[in-house]
């Protein structure tokens, strides 16, 4: 519980059971454990498995030091905004 994925910084403080991605050991990375449905308890998503393309994907990612946008994606978008909005003053 408790995990974000909606912005960079929650994808990196990661949930409850920590960090997501472990970038000085990334094959120990939450994600991946959860992803490859290895871990009883922990499996994403619940059910069935993402295919194998997929998940080959996200370990190419992990392994690549999970790069992530600097921006917040709310900062991002309020910065559109107000570019669009006339200036008043």
């Amino acid at each position: 519980g408790g995990l974000k994925l909606d912005s960079p910084s929650g994808i990196l403080k990661g949930g409850n059971s920590g960090p997501l991605i472990d970038k000085e050991k990334p094959e120990n990375s939450i994600l991946l454990r959860a992803i490859s449905h290895e871990d009883k308890d922990l499996k994403m998503p619940p059910g069935k498995a993402l295919p194998d393309e997929a998940i080959a994907d996200i370990e190419d990612w992990v392994f690549a030091g999970a790069p992530l946008p600097k921006e917040e994606p709310k900062q991002a978008m309020a910065k559109q905004a107000m570019a669009k909005q006339p200036r008043l003053w």
